[in-house]
């Protein structure tokens, strides 16, 4: 990814049992850190409940990414909304977009637990402020759809200067 040099990397753990404003206060403390050249990174999915994945391919072919069937209309309403609001928001717009996604009304099947999506609460933290808005908007840049339902987007909020 980098050939040349790496730049500084940390890792934070999320805690799930903290609401999402907590996570996005952390967030906004290491911002700093950008300035500095950081790269700051979350972890975690657009859709990622595993109660609501199809299991059967991996069992059968004992592969994850075996499609027998598309995503089922809840999985792909709510990755399109995640798509929407990081490709649309910016600046606090993007704090509140996404906190707004926990009370989607698909939510709560794209995400049986609130641990795999406080990272993008955490990201837009670091990424959300009133001087972020004169930035570019996120882009979509890989994607995979897994067990069916899973969908695991990597979204590019500004970007990484040598320093």
């Amino acid at each position: 990814m980098f050939p040349n040099k790496c730049p500084p990397t940390t890792i934070i753990s999320m805690n799930y049992r903290f609401d999402p404003h907590f996570h996005m206060k952390i967030g906004s403390a290491i911002r700093p850190l950008r300035r500095e050249g950081y790269l700051i990174i979350g972890t975690g999915g657009a859709v990622h409940n595993l109660y609501r994945n199809r299991w059967e391919p991996m069992l059968k072919y004992r592969d994850n990414f075996a499609q027998l069937t598309p995503p089922e209309g809840w999985a792909l309403e709510f990755r399109q909304s995640v798509e929407d609001i990081f490709t649309q928001s910016r600046g606090p717009a993007l704090r509140r977009g996404i906190t707004r996604l926990m009370k989607h009304p698909q939510y709560r099947d794209a995400h049986g637990t609130d641990d795999h999506f406080m990272s993008a609460c955490f990201v837009s933290g670091a990424a959300g402020d009133w001087e972020d808005e004169e930035e570019e908007f996120g882009r979509l840049g890989a994607e995979t759809w897994e067990l069916t339902n899973m969908c695991n987007s990597q979204f590019t909020l500004g970007s990484w200067r040598k320093s």
